[in-house]
């Protein structure tokens, strides 16, 4: 190259430096000493944010986990759109660790102290104003986190500045298929809310969360995966049906022959006929018959509870008495 050829090069370098360098931020860039040529790390430009963007609400996603290596990674994906991602697990003994930490969220362990005490607590350390409670068998729909983003894009937006809360709605998958049309659809639970106007209430296994203030329904929805097959949804319901027992009968609730005969057929009553279980085809036969099968169990675990700690209360009573 001539001496004349390398001014001229030199020149348009000097004039691009002066009048485009600046709308590369200096911090981005890297020079290779060999080519002596400029080289961005990364295709960001800095400009100011959007009014929209910069007023956005940020959410905290909460849940409680055990032992969910099957479900967990569908969950913590669905959920990669809200700012943080907060994890109690109650030592869980398969993956469940490895993959949650895997995607980054605030991972804790504790010990398992119940469904409300342990939600209650991944709560309480979110750190943002507004918290999204899911649980690790649940996927968050398209339209359910376009509706979110949606709705929290803005502080301003009036339908998230006049309410504290917001119903979502639970579609469930069993049986090679999904529950649309009766049974268990459709089912609203209090998801999204501002951590600090809420409660905790309920009974294990099935906690409430109790908000002050306003609520509104999203129509969006949580896609729900709670059983893995008939042999599955059978295992959770005596589970189930045997911690409610017990907390049952710490509040101080008996059973009566009521509740051991009639209350099983009222379930069935409401799921297959009140909530159009009956449009489900023999599925949603089948299921009414397993809700009323755990409400039988419930009561039946019940009146043992309670009949064992007579029979103990009579032992020790034999007892005292033998010592006078």
């Amino acid at each position: 190259m001539g001496l004349s050829a390398k001014k001229l090069l030199l020149f348009n370098i000097n004039v691009y430096r002066d009048n485009f360098i600046d709308k590369v931020p200096q911090a981005l860039l890297k020079i290779d000493n060999q080519s002596k040529q400029t080289v961005p790390e990364k295709t960001v430009i800095n400009s100011v944010v959007p009014k929209h963007i910069a007023n956005k609400i940020p959410l905290s996603a909460f849940l409680v986990c055990k032992n969910e290596e099957s479900h967990i990674e569908s969950c913590l994906k669905s959920l990669s759109f809200c700012d943080e991602i907060v994890v109690v697990d109650s030592f869980s003994t398969d993956r469940t660790p490895e993959i949650c930490k895997s995607y980054g969220v605030t991972f804790y362990q504790r010990d398992w102290p119940g469904y409300r005490a342990q939600k209650e607590y991944a709560c309480s350390l979110a750190t943002n104003d507004w918290v999204f409670l899911v649980d690790s068998d649940e996927v968050v729909s398209d339209g359910l986190r376009q509706e979110i983003l949606s709705l929290l894009e803005n502080r301003h937006n009036l339908k998230i500045s006049n309410y504290n809360g917001f119903f979502v709605g639970r579609v469930m998958f069993h049986m090679d298929k999904w529950w649309k049309k009766g049974g268990w659809y459709p089912e609203k639970k209090l998801r999204l809310f501002k951590k600090n106007s809420v409660t905790w209430g309920g009974i294990d296994p099935h906690e409430k969360v109790i908000i002050d203030g306003q609520v509104g329904n999203l129509a969006g929805e949580l896609e729900h995966f709670s059983y893995d097959s008939l042999n599955d949804q059978v295992k959770k319901l005596l589970s189930h049906s045997s911690l409610r027992a017990k907390e049952e009968y710490n509040l101080g609730r008996r059973v009566n022959l009521f509740d051991i005969v009639i209350r099983p057929i009222l379930r069935f009553v409401k799921f297959y006929i009140l909530k159009k279980g009956f449009l489900e085809g023999t599925p949603g036969l089948v299921m009414g018959i397993l809700e009323a099968y755990y409400t039988f169990l419930k009561y039946a675990q019940l009146l043992e509870i309670e009949r064992k700690n007579k029979t103990e209360n009579k032992i020790e009573d034999k007892k005292e008495d033998q010592k006078i």
